[in-house]
Parts: structure tokens; sequence; C-alpha cells
């Protein structure tokens, strides 16, 4: 009896021992010790502690936290939930409610019950995002693909997270915003909002990695995940103040987001590039970073180029200029910094290069005054038929149109001898030589184009109105055929997906769930 006795106050001892040990162990030693693949000194210890403490991104039963390994679109949205409940922001007993409401939706997606190592909390975090328009229910379709989870991307990662904050934020969406990243071209306009919002918290850099770059396609990691929700948690819980970020401030140098400087009355300063110059009519029509169509009487602008004066001709589509705005009226333009400018087929590529700035290649473009060669480092900035691409996506024979700076290549606007894309027209024209035409593709791009001629229009006799939903053939980016779809679109919002096929789809977020 008395050895039973002892050997229980041995292991009552031995349990007081343990928790003291732990308690007292410095934060970054128990994590390493708690997790058998993170060193003591691993970079994102800290970030990695504080989503552990905070019940946000737990460990792996194994003991590993696999820290390099890829999340999933589910697993961002199941952390941003745990984020926003570990900041007192909601009672997680309300997530099987909202699991139950939204239960049909979700099971028809196919998304599982439970992920390692969150356990069984997925649908209850669905709900949750879908509750509070964090996701739209079309977006589930992109959760789970052929069977497996798909992986979350940065650009993805940072609107889950932007949308997230501000359903408790509440900040002004609806700023004129410009990135100073060198791939800042790649960032969507729909995406825009929410990066700016994390960068104006301070959870992620206004300066981007070691290039200078944002990196939308980059797979987000378990530690990039941490590091991000590390911060937001921060925000959310008040632990952490970040610097007023005034909209109507001049002083934005030192930020890579810029919103509309507004003098007095309705006059206003912004960013955009230029759309279409109608030089016959002296108008011209300019595009905000938010992608808001501006249209402009020309006639009386001044415009300037470094202190030179020029005429409205001297402007050209997809300058970069700064608008004054007094009231509607287009008082000044100035063209800011703009590079030469290149056209011609991609005709060759050459193997890695390296030098003093990096890695790059050779590219061979043949334009009207014969073969150019020009230097194409990872930072360029490539747009292949409306979409974000890289080097390799670009093939031999695409016609190519290049801002360069000397021999090295900033900017490409890449188009395939004939693509065919979907979108709302957002103009009724006549589809003559001369008229402008202008239709709104998925995830904010857009076609804007002056037609060089008279261009094949197919319908069912009704005609294509303003609001149609129309298929666009271009070849080399020039418009050649409009085909209605005989669907019409009145909602208003941010278009995030369109099937092409013979009875075209298309998805709207309205803000309504």
């Amino acid at each position: 009896m008395k050895t039973g006795m002892k050997n229980n106050m041995r292991r009552i001892l031995a349990t007081c021992l343990l928790v003291v040990m732990m308690v007292s162990a410095p934060a970054s030693g128990f994590a390493a010790r708690l997790f058998t693949d993170i060193p003591e000194d691993y970079w994102a210890m800290p970030y990695i502690i504080k989503v552990v403490e905070n019940d946000i991104m737990p460990g792996y039963s194994d003991a590993t936290y696999k820290p390099s390994k890829a999340v999933s679109k589910l697993e961002v949205i199941t952390a941003v939930y745990n984020t926003i409940s570990a900041s007192d922001k909601f009672d997680k007993l309300q997530g099987d409610v909202l699991a139950m409401k939204f239960g049909a939706t979700i099971d028809a997606a196919n998304i599982p019950k439970e992920l390692a190592p969150y356990g069984e909390s997925t649908w209850a975090a669905i709900g949750y995002a879908l509750e509070n328009e964090i996701l739209h229910p079309d977006e589930l379709k992109g959760f789970v693909i052929e069977g497996e989870l798909a992986e979350a991307t940065k650009l993805e990662a940072s609107i889950f997270l932007g949308k997230g904050m501000n359903v408790f934020l509440k900040e002004n969406l609806q700023r004129i915003i410009s990135f100073d990243y060198k791939d800042a071209f790649s960032i969507t306009s729909a995406a825009a909002p929410y990066i700016d919002l994390l960068i104006q918290n301070e959870v992620i850099s206004s300066k981007g990695d070691d290039k200078g770059n944002f990196n939308p396609k980059q797979v987000v990691t378990r530690e990039v995940l941490a590091t991000l929700l590390s911060g937001a948690y921060g925000v959310l819980s008040g632990e952490i103040v970040p610097a007023d970020n005034d909209d109507d401030s001049d002083d934005s140098d030192n930020s890579s987001s810029t919103s509309s400087s507004v003098s007095s009355g309705d006059s206003k300063t912004y960013e955009a590039i230029v759309s279409i110059v109608h030089d016959d009519l002296e108008i011209i029509e300019i595009r905000d970073g938010g992608g808001k169509l501006h249209v402009y009487d020309g006639s009386d602008t001044i415009i300037k180029r470094d202190g030179e004066t020029l005429d409205l001709s001297d402007v050209n589509k997809g300058m970069d200029v700064t608008v004054h705005d007094d009231d509607g009226e287009l008082v000044k333009l100035v063209i800011n910094k703009q590079f030469d400018k290149t056209e011609g087929k991609y005709e060759a590529k050459s193997d890695a290069l390296t030098d003093e700035d990096g890695e790059y290649r050779v590219i061979t473009i043949a334009t009207n005054d014969g073969k150019k060669y020009f230097k194409a480092y990872d930072s360029a900035v490539i747009v292949k038929d409306g979409e974000t691409a890289e080097l390799d996506d670009l093939e031999l024979g695409d016609r190519l149109h290049m801002n360069v700076e000397g021999f090295m290549v900033r900017e490409v606007e890449a188009y395939s001898k004939k693509t065919v894309v979907s979108g709302v027209l957002n103009r009724t024209t006549d589809f003559k030589k001369g008229s402008s035409i202008s239709v709104q593709l998925e995830k904010g791009s857009y076609i804007d184009q002056i037609l060089e001629s008279d261009i094949e229009v197919k319908s069912s006799g009704e005609g294509v109105r303003k609001g149609d939903i129309v298929n666009v053939t271009l070849e080399y980016g020039k418009v050649v055929l409009v085909e209605a779809t005989g669907i019409s679109s009145e909602l208003s919002g941010v278009i995030t997906s369109i099937l092409i096929s013979k009875t075209p789809e298309i998805t709207i977020q309205t803000g309504m769930v």
C-alpha cells in the first residue's frame, strides 16, 4: 500500500516538474523541442510560436510543424477562421451552426470535414467565410480539383486574409491604389484593395522580396502563412496598432500604396493608365488603379512630360500618367516616366545566362527594322493574352509589345496568333472601323481597343448591346470577331470566372451570398 502511494507521489511530482520546466523554458526552446523539424534559430520561429500558442496553426501529431509544406486554400480559410476566433472576434460555438446552414453547398464542393492537423473544423471555417462574404460559393469549385486539395497562391491567401480582417476593421476599400512592387502589374484589380489593407496594417511588406516582387503566383508554405497570420492576429487582438495611414496624406514616399490626394472640393489627383485616345474627338479614356474607367474631354487639358508641354496626339494607350481632375474635368495630365517601346514577333530564346544583375535570357524579336536582341530577367512583368505569365509561357511566333530600357526588357504584352475570351461588353458600339470596343474579362482585366477595321459580329438577331456576355476572338491581340451568347448581365460586381463553352457561364461576385 505504501509502495503504491510512493509511486503515485513520484508521478505527481514528475508531472509538476514537467509543467514547471515547460512554463519556465524560453518560448523558442520550447517550440524547438515541440517540433523536431524546427531549429531554435529558425527565421520563422517567432511567428510559428505565435500561431501555435494561440491555436491558430497547430503542429502535426508526429511532432513536426512542416514549415516548408505548401498550404491548400482550405488550410488558409481554416487558419484565418482560427485567427479571428483567437482574437475574440467570434465564438466558435457558432461555427457549427454556420456549417449546418451552408452544409449542402460545402458538401457539393466535396470539401472534407477534417483536415490535418486542424481536426474537424473545416466546414465551420467555410461556413463562416461564406456567411461573411470572405468566400463566394462559386469559389469553392476551385478548392478540390480531381480529388486533391488545391494549393493556395500568395494572391489568394492575401485576398482571404484581407477579407477576413476587414469584417472587423471595416476599412474603405474604394481607394485609388498603386504599388511599388516590380510585378505590381500582375496584381489584379480585385485583389488590390486587400493587399493594400494588409500593407496599411503592416501584415505584409510594402517592398516585396529581395528583388522587389510581390510574387502573386507563388504557392504559400506553412511558415509564410504563419508569418501572415501572426501579423493579422496582432492587429485583430489589439497587440499591434499600425501606424496611422491618412487617406488624404501626400506623404506616401515610404508606402507602396498611394491613395487619391484630395486638395479641395471635388478636385483629386490619382495614378492611372491611358486606355484609349480618340484624337479626332479629343476624348481620352483612362483607367484608374481600381479598374474604373474615366472618360474625359481632352481639348483643353494641359499635358506635360518632363516639364515639356505636349499635345493630345502625343498621348498613347498604355502610358502611365498622373491625372489632375477638377470636378470631373481633366485639367492636367502628367505623363510619367516611359520606357522605349518595341513590337515584333518572338523568334528565339537563349539558355539561362548570368551577370551581376542576376539570371537572364536573351530573346530575339523580329521587328520591321530587322532582328533585335534583349535581356529578359526574372523581374520582367509578362502578360500573355490578358493573363499573368512567365517567359517560358511565350511561344515562338507570339506577337510581343515590349517596354524596354536600353537592352533590358521591363514589361511584355504577348499575344497568341488566335485566342478566344469571354466577357461583358461595357458599351454599345457599331463594331465599325474607328469605333471603340471595351470588354470586361474575368478578375478585372479588360479589352480596350479602337477598331482598325470593320469586324464580324454574330448574334441571334437582336444585336449586341452593353451588358451582354460575348465571346471575343482575337488575332495577335486585335479583335476580329464578336459572338453574342444570348446572355445579358445586369449584375454589378467583380467577374470571378468565365466558362467558355457552347453555353457560356459567367460568375460575378456581387457581395451577396
